[in-house]
């Protein structure tokens, strides 16, 4: 029978691998009625202050500037006000086939004045991410 070391307080005590699974398995406390649970946009915007000041000297001003890209073009707009207790590992699988799924109507044409001139503008066509991107995407999720 195994046991692990659990502290409770100030006394470390073994605790059987049953009574840890049944730890485990126990829901998580919901929010009080009257509190308000912090949204994926909240925590992302301290995410990114934190990051910042936290890596200035140790990481590359581009690197930085690459995970706020992230962050604003890729992960806001697809968790934006969610709950962070609904970022669960099945959001996040919806994520990346929300990512390499093609969009349902292909965006439409737009026009641009340059130099005085109104040019037409086609837009990009849909290309899948390569898997490593949408790793970076998911490393830049669990930060």
């Amino acid at each position: 029978r195994l046991g692990f070391l659990v502290q409770r307080g100030a006394v470390l005590t073994v605790q059987s691998s049953e009574q840890t699974l049944a730890l485990a398995a126990r829901p998580r406390p919901m929010v009080s009625a009257g509190a308000r649970e912090k949204t994926f946009r909240e925590a992302a915007m301290a995410f990114l202050k934190e990051y910042v000041a936290l890596t200035a000297g140790e990481r590359n001003e581009k690197y930085s500037a690459s995970k706020e890209r992230v962050v604003r073009l890729r992960l806001l707009p697809f968790f934006g006000d969610m709950p962070l207790s609904q970022v669960t590992a099945g959001r996040i699988r919806d994520y990346r086939v929300h990512r390499i799924t093609p969009p349902a109507k292909p965006p439409k044409a737009s026009t641009k004045t340059i130099f005085g001139k109104e040019l037409l503008v086609r837009p990009k066509a849909f290309q899948k991410p390569s898997r490593s991107t949408i790793h970076g995407e998911i490393v830049c999720l669990r930060q």
